[in-house]
């Protein structure tokens, strides 16, 4: 008969050699690597870190460390391996213990009573207010047959009206109705003149409209004497229609005396040919 051979394996128990602290800490270090293996490497690389950039400073250290015997390093390795894991388990402790605060509040406000239900008021959205558009209060006026288009606009000083007893004195005077405003007579935005016969009463409001499309407005304060006028329109000696009544003491004189040369004419606001007239109708 052939014999076979048989091969076994045999565990041989190797002779544990040292003494017993040594070997503890070969046990201890064993189970340490494989619980706290990613802890360790971090360590380790902040040491490492450390050591090459302050090699100088902790080159004493290093000496000093390296002739220590090897169960007190291991003992100052499982030191700082301690204290990180108790730093970890406190910080999870501090977050266990945020988290139960969570708790309790959540619970507190579920505790509360419900609010009650606040009846809200339907408001009905304001329906639309059409505006009335009023109509500017335009005055009335009444067209008046065109006597004369003379540009000439002559002046006279208000104050060489002395008769106290004429309608125009107190229509200046007295009325009220008048204001002096850089030396024109000015019943709100019509201006004093002074108007043949044609032009009816003191007081009455005309608008001549000139060829350039501008509008002179004028209430008539003093009246020209029928003898010195034209069918009661325009002044015998100057054809002028429309006579200013001023305060001279307003106004600069040309070189000859006059204010702008003794006609209104001059002045870019007056000047034009009479082409329309109309009489202001009161209310």
């Amino acid at each position: 008969m052939e014999k076979k051979k048989i091969k076994k394996r045999v565990k041989v128990k190797k002779q544990k050699s040292g003494s017993f602290v040594d070997r503890f800490c070969e046990f201890i270090t064993k189970i340490s690597f494989k619980i706290f293996k990613t802890v360790v490497t971090l360590i380790v690389g902040a040491l490492y870190g450390a050591y090459t950039v302050a090699n100088v400073f902790f080159d004493k250290c290093i000496e000093l460390l390296k002739k220590c015997p090897r169960w007190l390093k291991m003992g100052l390795f499982y030191g700082v391996a301690v204290l990180v894991i108790i730093l970890m388990v406190e910080n999870k402790n501090l977050k266990l213990k945020q988290a139960t605060e969570n708790v309790e509040l959540v619970e507190q406000v579920v505790m509360v009573e419900e609010p009650r239900k606040i009846e809200t008021l339907k408001v009905e959205e304001p329906k639309e207010v059409k505006k009335e558009t009023k109509e500017e209060n335009k005055p009335k006026l009444e067209n008046v047959p065109v006597c004369s288009t003379s540009s000439v606009k002559s002046y006279m000083e208000y104050r060489k009206i002395t008769n106290k007893d004429s309608k125009q004195w107190k229509y200046i005077n007295i009325s009220g109705k008048i204001k002096n405003e850089n030396g024109y007579l000015m019943e709100g935005e019509y201006i004093g003149v002074a108007l043949g016969s044609y032009f009816g009463e003191i007081g009455t409001k005309y608008i001549f409209t000139l060829d350039t499309g501008k509008q002179i407005k004028v209430v008539k304060v003093e009246e020209k004497s029928d003898n010195d006028t034209i069918n009661g329109c325009y002044q015998k000696y100057d054809k002028s229609v429309i006579e200013f009544v001023i305060d001279t003491h307003e106004f600069d004189k040309s070189k000859n005396g006059y204010v702008y040369n003794g006609n209104f004419n001059n002045l870019e606001r007056f000047k034009g040919n009479i082409t329309k007239i109309e009489r202001v109708l009161e209310g």
